[in-house]
């Protein structure tokens, strides 16, 4: 039986986007990365912030996107770094991203439309916002994808805000090294009756998570989510947007985080498999558990629960609605 195409994201702007990419015959990658470049045109956080996507079903497999930032300081000296009982400069917290060849990774994995059609609204959006240069950015990122991203006119800005001469990490290196790439998820519980795929990386942190889910005709399920601490980013004010703070500042008397070390994310995001029963992108808020017992735990007629708040859940049916905890 087609799958009904539906989407379903964390915020309404963002599902209008995603719903718009697959009334167009777009695929489920092409709708969520549509969504992740309408969560930039509308806050300057997001673009940078660190970034994962799954994917599966319509033969795709069970694949994991990574654009979880870096630890800068590629190519460049240890720095003396700060000494106990002082603090770091801010710009120190710079993490080199990733998030944004992420997402064009996933598209031209599994993409159907054009890379312009993903990034016109959200470029549009950001521009009637008042955030011009931001709309310039995500406009550029359409027409010349992850080539964009090595510009002079965006590497400067970023190296600027965040490189050694203002008390940074950041180096050329860095942002030349920055590749997103993806590789097979972990896949848990009863292969024959209900699959539970979740990203294969090691979990830690807390983070503020805007996600998007979406399934198309073809079947294909993807979800992506993007992660945000309380800490404020670093300001890179010629792009309107912001660098992750999340990178680990060097301390004197302590051995550093090596450069282009990935820096872990919260696990938030899963995808379930119950064959004809369901097929659900999952964003969870709160930690969901290992994959084993969590696959154990569910029916396939069963809402994924999160442990705590509702979470956002999309079958294959195309109903999406939030889930409620059942006392």
């Amino acid at each position: 039986m087609k799958a009904k195409a539906a989407a379903i994201a964390t915020d309404l702007d963002s599902t209008a986007a995603a719903e718009e990419l697959l009334a167009a015959k777009g695929s489920a990658a092409d709708a969520v990365v549509a969504a992740y470049f309408s969560m930039a045109a509308r806050s300057p956080g997001v673009l940078l912030a660190p970034a994962i996507a799954l994917v599966g079903g319509a033969g795709a497999g069970a694949r994991a996107f990574d654009g979880r930032a870096m630890q800068p300081g590629a190519g460049a000296a240890r720095p003396r770094g700060t000494v106990p009982g002082e603090t770091p400069p801010h710009q120190a917290r710079a993490a080199a991203p990733r998030a944004p060849h992420m997402a064009i990774l996933l598209h031209a994995s599994h993409g159907r439309r054009s890379l312009r059609e993903l990034t016109k609204g959200a470029a549009a959006a950001a521009r009637e916002a008042g955030a011009r240069r931001r709309g310039d950015l995500l406009a550029q990122l359409g027409e010349g994808g992850m080539p964009a991203l090595g510009r002079a006119s965006v590497a400067e800005p970023i190296l600027a805000a965040a490189s050694t001469n203002v008390g940074g990490l950041l180096t050329a290196d860095d942002l030349a090294g920055a590749r997103a790439d993806d590789q097979p998820a972990r896949v848990s519980g009863k292969a024959a009756e209900l699959r539970v795929v979740s990203e294969p990386w090691p979990s830690a942190g807390e983070a503020r998570v805007s996600a998007v889910a979406a399934v198309d005709a073809w079947g294909l399920v993807a979800v992506l989510a993007t992660f945000q601490t309380e800490q404020p980013g670093v300001a890179v004010p010629e792009l309107e947007i912001e660098l992750p703070a999340v990178a680990e500042p060097v301390r004197r008397g302590k051995t550093r985080v090596a450069p282009r070390t990935i820096l872990p994310v919260p696990a938030r995001v899963a995808l379930v498999d119950a064959g004809a029963a369901l097929r659900a992108a999952v964003v969870f808020d709160g930690d969901p558990g290992d994959g084993p017992s969590l696959a154990e735990g569910l029916a396939p007629s069963t809402w994924l629960a999160g442990w705590g708040a509702s979470i956002a859940a999309l079958a294959e049916s195309g109903s999406a609605r939030p889930w409620r905890r059942q006392e």
